[in-house]
């Protein structure tokens, strides 16, 4: 029976399991989403130690290592942590 990616997530989310999606657009952008559970953009959060995950404000703090890559600078790509289908993502 075919599942919807939200609820694949919200599975992967009961068993603390993370799933992470790597944002690749033609321009290079390489943040990550959580795709963590959200109804506005309210609920969305940058994380990671260069602010290069967008997650859900109910999620616990994603750890990353501490390094400044150009690719993670999502005003340059006219990118932002926002709600879209009820998971929190790059857009």
């Amino acid at each position: 029976m075919p599942q919807s990616l939200t609820q694949i997530i919200e599975k992967l989310n009961e068993f603390r399991i993370r799933f992470f999606s790597v944002t690749t657009t033609t321009l290079g952008f390489c943040g990550s989403s959580t795709y963590g559970r959200c109804s506005s953009n309210a609920n969305c959060t940058t994380g990671g130690c260069s602010g290069q995950v967008c997650q859900s404000r109910t999620e616990e703090s994603v750890v990353t290592t501490c390094e400044w890559r150009e690719c993670f600078d999502e005003t340059k790509y006219g990118l932002s942590c926002k709600c879209v289908s009820g998971g929190c993502k790059w857009s």
